[in-house]
């Protein structure tokens, strides 16, 4: 009985997580079950059926956001080898965010995620989420929001770009509200309204390293900055009552470049950490290169930046008058002034200054001295013994050393094991975020590159070319298009025309997974010259072969359905579901036989139908189907035949163009086995405790 229930127990748990597949193209469905043979259509419809544990694999293509993930423990991901987009309006209001997160332990990976009124990707409170391979840009406001408590999150070799679309003046690449132990490394972030990444509001343990930040207009990385009192020392979370904007945070092995404002800032920081920085040309508008900022808290607690530790960064400036480092102070409501930095536990050494064309001059307005040379500076700081003011020789297209920088071996020994590029750091540490002697990722990274390109899988390649283009005009100066999609990879495909002696011009873009178009407004009697482009977002394929056809009035029969699948459903039902290449057929017919009979007339349907439920069928019985389009001049040819088992048990997946393949219980039969394993574990509890008592 032992063996028997320690079956039970394996294959139970096995089956209790459901992968949930999910095609916008011509095969999705929001009534299938979604399996890898019949998916679902939309994004929002899986996420309806999952329970915890499951996975969302969308296949390539365009999906609406706008969205809510609120099971615990969902994945979210592109079918392997594809890659799927999920956007929404970042200019209406009713779209808050693109993707919203309200379960906890969820993953999102291999996605384009974009849009959304204030914030791409809104992070609820809850924890453990890991983000990774992913691009996310285009947002109304912050790219990625964590309000607090939204601890344990890892956003890793992604791309992170063109923040504040609508409001640019609080957009964040990352903006994390006391949410404790974020871990951000190998990103690229760029085009970014005002900070790259902030963690603040008592934010607790986070590690942001070797990550690329260009083109900022506020800061690169900030380590606290100016938040409202009531999202922090929250009872019951936070042990912060001296309301610090940041606790034992370490930025290390990032290069920062371009920044209006500061390279690197702290605020109100305690316990924080800055190892091994690039920062070039940064402050070129206005705070310093690293900068010490006032939290002008609204209830007058702003503790100074404590213990603080900032070794072995390069900072190079450009030509301009802004200082590399200030030490602001801030003024309370009671128009008080308070330091923002306590220099009594406080370590700067083995740093690296340079300011091209002029000397570096430092600011501390806490002791009201003003353009203090480097040496100035050291002596009145105590600090800074082991740095250099010295041009560092660093490659300002790659932003790595030059192999004479006066950077190599000058480090100190930090808690630093490897470099920007995941290269290991052996000896006596060089100073910046490049070790030099290992091998160096490209920066910028490559077109395709997802993140900086360390640790991430192979770039995303353009997609194979379209082919079999057939083109017929209509007789109603159009043109109806039917192609071959090779690719899984497409985001779209793009419609090109040209008349006889011209140019190809766009008509128009597809969706991904889409096979056909049809095209209007010739001119009778012109020639015209098709061809089709798949594209991603790595380039475009080569175009299909051309087809020429003439504009013309005369009426023509419509063109023959494609890819016809059947789908037993359950309940006695199949769907039959085919493409409509045509722009001018009337209506379809469809035809039936079951096993040995011969094709009969089973319904009649209206013009641009793609489907049909066929209902009352006979258990255990194989039908086939296939559908031609009609018009007023004839019927087109008939679709490929498709056949599929009735049943009244759970679905089966079906065979002929397209329906066939893959199995695999759906997501509502997970949720069934998941009740059932409940059941079990309970009688087997209650079995145990008589077992006891007798």
């Amino acid at each position: 009985m032992f063996r028997v229930l320690l079956a039970m127990i394996l294959c139970t748990g096995a089956m209790n997580a459901a992968d949930i597949y999910v095609d916008a193209g011509s095969a999705g469905n929001d009534a299938n079950p979604g399996t890898i043979g019949s998916p679902k259509k939309t994004l929002a419809a899986a996420l309806t059926v999952a329970a915890n544990g499951d996975t969302v694999i969308l296949r390539g293509g365009n999906y609406a956001g706008d969205v809510e993930v609120s099971k615990d423990n969902i994945t979210i991901q592109s079918f392997s080898g594809e890659w799927a987009v999920v956007s929404t309006s970042h200019t209406s209001s009713s779209n808050s965010q693109c993707v919203w997160i309200t379960g906890a332990s969820c993953t999102l990976k291999d996605l384009e995620i974009s849009g959304g009124y204030y914030y791409c990707i809104k992070i609820e409170g809850t924890t453990g989420h890991v983000i990774e391979d992913c691009r996310v840009h285009g947002s109304g406001r912050d790219c990625f929001k964590l309000v607090p408590h939204s601890d344990n999150t890892t956003v890793r070799r992604c791309e992170v770009y063109d923040s504040g679309l609508r409001d640019s003046s609080n957009a964040e690449g990352i903006d994390n509200v006391n949410s404790d132990n974020m871990h951000v490394h190998d990103c690229y972030f760029h085009d970014i309204a005002t900070n790259g990444v902030y963690a603040k509001g008592g934010a607790v343990g986070c590690l942001i390293e070797r990550n690329l930040i260009t083109d900022c207009g506020t800061g690169g990385i900030f380590l606290g900055f100016q938040t409202d009192s009531i999202y922090m020392n929250n009872a019951g979370f936070d042990n912060n009552p001296s309301y610090y904007e940041n606790i034992d945070g370490t930025v290390r092995n990032n290069i920062v470049v371009n920044t209006v404002y500061a390279g690197i800032g702290l605020c109100s920081a305690q316990n924080p950490k800055v190892y091994n920085n690039t920062l070039i040309n940064v402050a070129t508008g206005g705070m310093s290169g690293l900068h010490f900022h006032p939290r002008d808290g609204d209830n007058d607690l702003n503790p100074p930046c404590t213990n603080v530790d900032i070794r072995n960064n390069l900072v190079y400036m450009n030509q301009g008058t802004r200082p590399l480092m200030n030490v602001r102070t801030g003024v309370n409501s009671s128009s008080q002034t308070y330091n923002t930095l306590d220099t009594s536990n406080f370590t700067m050494d083995f740093n690296f200054y340079y300011r091209s064309g002029g000397s570096v001059v430092f600011r501390n307005d806490q002791t009201g001295q003003t353009n203090l040379s480097f040496s100035a500076w050291a002596t009145a700081m105590g600090t800074d013994a082991n740095s250099y003011e010295q041009d560092p020789d660093v490659n300002l297209t790659s932003y790595h050393l030059n192999g004479s920088s006066p950077c190599i071996n000058k480090g100190a020994s930090v808690s630093v094991s490897d470099d920007y590029d995941g290269n290991t750091r052996s000896g006596t540490l060089d100073v910046g975020a490049d070790e030099t002697g290992g091998t160096a990722l490209q920066t910028p990274p490559a077109a395709g590159t997802i993140g900086t390109g360390n640790g991430a899988g192979p770039a995303p390649t353009p997609p194979n070319a379209p082919t079999a283009l057939q083109v017929t005009a209509t007789g109603t100066l159009g043109a109806d298009l039917s192609w071959t999609d090779n690719s899984s990879n497409e985001t779209g495909f793009r419609i090109e025309r040209k008349p006889a002696g011209g140019s190809y011009a766009t008509v128009t873009t597809t969706g991904s997974n889409t096979t056909t178009f049809g095209d209007s407004g010739l001119t009778n009697g012109q020639d015209y010259t098709y061809r089709v482009i798949a594209t991603n977002t790595a380039g475009d394929s080569s175009p299909s072969n051309e087809v020429t056809i003439t504009g013309t009035s005369t009426p023509t029969a419509p063109g023959a359905p494609t890819g016809c699948s059947a789908t037993a459903l359950g309940g006695l039902s199949i769907q039959v579901s085919w493409n409509d290449t045509s722009s001018n057929e009337d209506g379809f017919t469809l035809e039936r036989k079951d096993s040995g009979g011969s094709f009969a007339v089973i319904a009649t349907l209206a013009a641009n139908a793609t489907g049909h439920a066929d209902t009352g069928l006979v258990d255990g019985v194989t039908y086939t189907y296939r559908v031609m389009a009609t018009n007023t001049v004839g019927n087109s040819a008939f679709s490929n035949e498709a056949s599929a088992t009735a049943s009244q048990a759970a679905p089966v997946s079906g065979s002929g163009g397209g329906g066939g393949g893959g199995g695999g219980c759906s997501a509502k039969e997970g949720k069934c086995l998941a009740a059932l394993w409940l059941l079990f574990m309970a009688c087997a509890v209650l079995t145990t405790q008589n077992r006891r008592r007798a």
